[in-house]
């Protein structure tokens, strides 16, 4: 994944993790696997859907690029990682249970999403897809070993599915539609 972000789409990024972090503990208690966010900008309000792995993805990313942002961005970044572990100490069970909620949740989309692009002959991931799966990736390294089995297994085969997509892809053989 490359990463190129502007000093305004990181901190665009930044004040919408500060606002995500603003309710994560409400949302955690509440249990909703998303939630809408108003976020004051510069045009007004904006709607910002978050989920626990959404606030996970938006860090890993500004991390992996943190040594290109700027002192205050850096302080920013830290307070909010700070924030989130705190939450996450006050309510671990709750917190887990909802990130194992919405891993499922994002596997049920993406299948459904693969089960239509292979009917529609599309090899491309779309960019919804792209999005979910960094989300996925973001709560699989937070959950480690805490998977639910029957998440774990569905987990396995959406991994083999997509890698045979991506084989294809990289192979450059060409697909035989379905018969008429």
């Amino acid at each position: 994944m490359t990463i190129d972000m502007t000093s305004r789409n990181i901190t665009r990024e930044l004040t919408v993790l500060e606002a995500m972090l603003g309710e994560l503990e409400n949302y955690i208690i509440d249990g909703e696997v998303f939630r809408t966010v108003l976020i004051e900008s510069g045009r007004g309000n904006q709607q910002y859907q978050m989920s626990s792995g959404d606030v996970l993805a938006r860090i890993l990313i500004l991390q992996a690029i943190y040594t290109n942002l700027t002192g205050e961005q850096k302080d920013s970044l830290n307070s909010i990682v700070t924030q989130l572990e705190t939450t996450k100490h006050e309510l671990p069970t709750r917190f887990q249970q909802l990130l194992q909620r919405e891993l499922k949740a994002r596997l049920d989309m993406l299948e459904w999403s693969l089960d239509e692009a292979d009917d529609d002959n599309e090899d491309v991931p779309s960019p919804a897809d792209k999005h979910n799966l960094r989300r996925v990736a973001a709560i699989r390294q937070e959950l480690g070993d805490n998977i639910p089995s029957e998440t774990a297994e569905e987990l396995s085969t959406l991994e083999q599915h997509l890698q045979a997509e991506i084989d294809l892809i990289h192979q450059g053989e060409p697909e035989i539609p379905d018969a008429p």
